[in-house]
């Protein structure tokens, strides 16, 4: 598994600082915290309470993804026809043109359900070759939870 870099953590994302956890060592929020550069002053922090019994609600076991950047050569694989076709549905997938091209040059990232949508569209079309994405990054998930 990559090294966490605290620039990737989301803002939102609280850490923990509870060292006493048994799960600290797989838990995203204390990697995290430990990441977090000494000049960082404010962050939502879960308060050590919350630990009970050897079960925390906050607990985040640090999982990593593949995460795809750029399908440039996507409709270099495919007729004419279909490339307009699959050019259409990525517009309607994105909603907006200006990030359809920066995932199709790479500039952002596609998620997991993008890249498995592209896959998908591939395949209905009748082709049977892997959809190979110009580059691919190992990303944390930060779970989202509502606090």
């Amino acid at each position: 598994m990559k090294e966490l870099e605290f620039n990737e953590v989301p803002s939102w994302f609280p850490l923990c600082h509870n060292t006493q956890c048994p799960k600290a060592a797989t838990c995203l929020r204390q990697m995290a915290a430990k990441a977090a550069p000494a000049e960082t002053a404010v962050r939502p922090c879960v308060l050590p309470g919350q630990w009970n019994n050897e079960a925390c609600d906050w607990y985040a076991e640090a999982k990593t993804t593949l995460l795809g950047r750029g399908f440039t050569q996507l409709f270099n694989r495919v007729y004419d026809t279909d490339g307009k076709a699959m050019r259409k549905e990525l517009l309607s997938l994105f909603r907006y043109k200006k990030k359809y091209y920066a995932c199709l040059k790479g500039e952002m990232p596609l998620t997991a359900e993008e890249q498995q949508f592209i896959r998908r569209m591939v395949v209905r079309r009748g082709y049977d070759w892997e959809v190979v994405f110009d580059h691919e990054e190992e990303h944390y998930d930060f779970p989202y939870k509502r606090y």
